[in-house]
């Protein structure tokens, strides 16, 4: 049984964090060695769990992970499978705990570089795991084009060999794994696109470290999940009246055509608990947003004058700008009025476009109350210079350069806070690649932000659920159905909260 992924808290360790774990590890009495017993000892166990006894090849690099696998295959072999082991560099020796393991294996390799792939029902990569940092290539790249086009099973240890553990880059070429398996911490590779595509489904093996451990690697990056952050979730109470849930104002587009984004984002706001919502929105426009939900209050904007005296209601807590209203001077002139106000602010979509030839200017008005919500094109054009890199150090780069929270869009979202706190969020499903979904999570994070929430925690919330929501619809998902789902996912975090509540 691996560790709870699902429900966030956990960090999230780089190659170089892990193995100082490790280190910290044996110094509170438990040699590598264990730690290497007590990981092939899980693999085996989740193998044991999903497939009987068949023909398996273990393919074995000359490091630690080689190690692993020659563990696994001892273990494998005492249960009765047919095992058999391929070496990629068979002219190297083994050292250290791998040294060990390979005496207690004992017996001959196969050739990996005439394995039929074809005679096999089950492969274990015990190749690189996490120290590879060199593009794979040669007849090793080969073997794995070959391995994917057969669609043979794949078991990775710590993972996919060829992935980077650090950035999810596949160098030069990696087998499509249905497991892997990891050890103490996962891994950033394990999360990141396009890593996290070949991992299949993701083990976190306990294997004797103390989570203590990982307190003091230094490490920022955690996983999405109630765990970090169900304490800290508005609970609505008895004595509570609709303003003390907030007031959040969503800027609406005056085109007709663009109405359903307003739409979207002001009821995902009230799904999310806002106590009211308002939809400031040009004259011309007005009709077709009073057409939505009667939930909604509607309000008509003239000029950005008459913005500013709608936001005057201090109670109006939160404005959310951008779905819908149009990459227009308009756009861009009520997103410097709001961002002078002492509000919380969300930015999204056509707000955060309206400044891609000048992001300075942004970003001499945003704060650690703001929240941008760029997607990949998005992002590119606000921050230029952090186009290159792994997703994790361009989002915390940006949040630090922007003094913003930085919601970094896509099915790897990276939620950053400008102290350089970084989430990653792992529950979004494919089906979220669909109009306005975007404009439903700009609207459940500012409805947050209204209940009194702080930027990050709202962040972290809201993208949680926006991925929750989807997964319950599963297949079909359009976006009106995401917000009607996001009082399911409500309803499922309330009675967290309240069986939390009553074990304390």
């Amino acid at each position: 049984m691996g560790l709870p992924i699902n429900q966030g808290g956990l960090p999230v360790v780089t190659a170089k964090e892990m193995y100082r774990a490790e280190d910290l590890g044996t110094k509170s009495g438990t040699t590598k060695l264990e730690l290497m017993e007590n990981a092939c000892r899980s693999v085996v166990s989740e193998i044991s769990a999903r497939w009987t006894p068949r023909k398996v090849l273990i393919l074995c690099g000359p490091g630690q992970n080689g190690g692993d696998g020659l563990g696994v295959a001892c273990l494998l072999r005492q249960r009765r499978w047919t095992v058999e082991v391929a070496l990629d560099n068979p002219d190297k020796a083994f050292l250290g705990n791998a040294k060990i393991m390979a005496e207690r294996w004992g017996e001959t390799y196969v050739d990996l570089a005439s394995v039929q792939v074809e005679d096999y029902v089950l492969i274990i990569d015990a190749l690189y795991g996490i120290g590879l940092n060199r593009a794979l290539e040669g007849y090793l790249l080969k073997f794995f084009q070959k391995l994917n086009r057969h669609k043979i099973d794949v078991v990775a240890i710590d993972i996919p060999s060829g992935i980077s553990a650090d950035t999810g880059e596949v160098l030069g070429g990696c087998a499509t794994a249905v497991l892997t398996i990891t050890f103490g911490r996962p891994k950033c590779g394990h999360f990141l696109v396009p890593g996290k595509i070949f991992c299949g489904e993701l083990i976190v093996a306990d294997i004797g470290l103390k989570s203590s451990i990982f307190e003091t690697t230094g490490q920022t990056t955690k996983l999405n999940g109630p765990d970090l952050w169900l304490d800290r979730i508005p609970f609505p109470e008895s004595k509570m009246h609709k303003y003390d849930r907030g007031h959040a104002v969503v800027v609406g587009g005056g085109s007709k055509n663009s109405t359903g984004a307003g739409l979207l984002a002001a009821e995902s706001a009230l799904r999310a608990g806002a106590g009211l919502v308002t939809i400031a929105a040009p004259a011309d426009a007005l009709e077709y947003y009073r057409s939505g939900s009667p939930s909604i209050m509607v309000e008509s904007v003239v000029d950005g004058d008459g913005l500013d005296s709608i936001l005057t209601d201090e109670r109006k807590n939160v404005v959310l700008i951008g779905p819908g209203t149009g990459v227009t001077n308009k756009t861009l002139t009520w997103a410097l009025g709001i961002l002078s106000l002492p509000k919380k602010v969300v930015l999204d979509a056509d707000a955060l476009t309206c400044f891609s030839s000048d992001p300075e200017q942004l970003f001499e008005l945003t704060s650690s109350d703001t929240v941008l919500t760029p997607h990949d094109g998005e992002f590119n054009r606000l921050f230029p210079n952090f186009s290159a890199g792994d997703k994790i150090t361009r989002t915390r780069m940006a949040a630090q350069l922007s003094g913003a929270v930085i919601v970094y869009k896509g099915s790897d979202t990276i939620i950053a806070d400008p102290e350089g706190s970084v989430v990653i969020n792992s529950n979004a499903p494919a089906t979220l690649a669909s109009a306005g979904t975007g404009d439903v999570l700009s609207g459940i994070i500012a409805g947050f932000l209204a209940q009194g929430c702080g930027a990050f925690d709202a962040s972290c919330i809201g993208v949680w659920c926006h991925g929750l929501a989807a997964r319950k619809l599963g297949a079909g998902l359009i976006s009106s159905d995401l917000v009607r789902h996001i009082s399911e996912v409500k309803k499922y975090l309330d009675i967290k909260k309240i069986n939390i509540k009553n074990y304390l």
